[in-house]
């Protein structure tokens, strides 16, 4: 009953003119109720939209379901002459394109769209009623990479596409570079060299004051004579003691703050550098190995 009435508006809609419409109505008459008379008005509205692609399968069905029911009802035997004499006058005007993948079954969810339009998935294998010209295919499946191919057609045409399915590259997380092993172990000379270099830069200064005090002392002692006395010798070696100590503190100061500061930089990158420290007598030497 229900199928009998969306039946009847796509009827008046579709002598109307107003296929759009038409179409809706005539659809859902067939999800009621399949009718080859309700067939082949879809088909015609089809038609008249420029969708004969889409409208020659209807025809086609009409055509199969009304000579059926002809043998038993014979009214329907002028649904299938008019749907035959239609299906005449279109079928040039489209061509005929069969796809077919690797591997042969499809996945569980996969989608097939030829040009664009999707169409059911059981249709691989089987001639697909296309438009001419270029025809997009595109077969999507979860896991696989989308498989894409396109066939030039021309009318009354008929051609095949075969697409293969690969699987999706499986991804990995990316992985952090190893740090060298050694790197870390200059982090911990470098800061030991920066306050030796500390360190060395204040004995510097304190053995300079020292000494630059004694000398001073000295010269005002020796100052009446041109040579010291004898008893000024022991003031002038202590002077000269602290002299050297102060050098050893400049040369550790120096050297432990530029040592210390570039394996502070460099202790990320290189693994096999150490300090080395000399000492002698008049002054230090310091350096990197490798």
């Amino acid at each position: 009953m229900f199928a009998q009435q969306r039946f009847v508006r796509g009827l008046a809609f579709y002598e109307a003119h107003e296929f759009q419409s038409a179409l809706t109505e005539l659809r859902a008459s067939v999800a009621l109720f399949d009718s080859p008379n309700t067939r082949l008005y879809l088909a015609r509205c089809l038609r008249e939209l420029g969708r004969v692609d889409e409208a020659v399968p209807h025809y086609e069905w009409t055509i199969t379901a009304a000579a059926d029911r002809a043998e038993r009802e014979p009214r329907y035997a002028a649904t299938r002459d008019a749907a035959r004499r239609e299906l005449a006058l279109v079928e040039p005007q489209v061509g005929r394109l069969t796809i077919t993948i690797t591997p042969s079954e499809p996945p569980a969810g996969a989608h097939l769209r030829v040009g664009p339009r999707e169409v059911p998935i059981a249709t691989l294998g089987a001639a697909l009623v296309v438009l001419p010209g270029t025809v997009e295919v595109a077969l999507e499946a979860p896991g696989f990479e989308t498989a894409r191919g396109s066939a030039r057609i021309a009318p009354g045409q008929q051609a095949s596409l075969a697409l293969t399915l690969a699987p999706q590259p499986v991804s990995h997380p990316p992985q952090e570079t190893p740090r060298r092993a050694g790197g870390s172990g200059l982090i911990a000379p470098g800061i030991v060299l920066l306050g030796l270099g500390a360190v060395g830069a204040a004995g510097f200064i304190a053995f300079g004051i020292l000494d630059a005090n004694l000398y001073q002392s000295s010269v005002m002692r020796c100052a009446p004579t041109t040579v010291c006395p004898n008893s000024e010798i022991g003031t002038i070696d202590t002077g000269r003691n602290y002299q050297i100590l102060a050098n050893v503190g400049l040369g550790v100061g120096i050297g432990g703050i530029a040592v210390g500061t570039v394996l502070l930089i460099v202790g990320a990158a290189t693994g096999a550098a150490r300090p080395a420290v000399t000492v002698q007598r008049n002054g230090v030497e310091l350096g990197v190995r490798f």
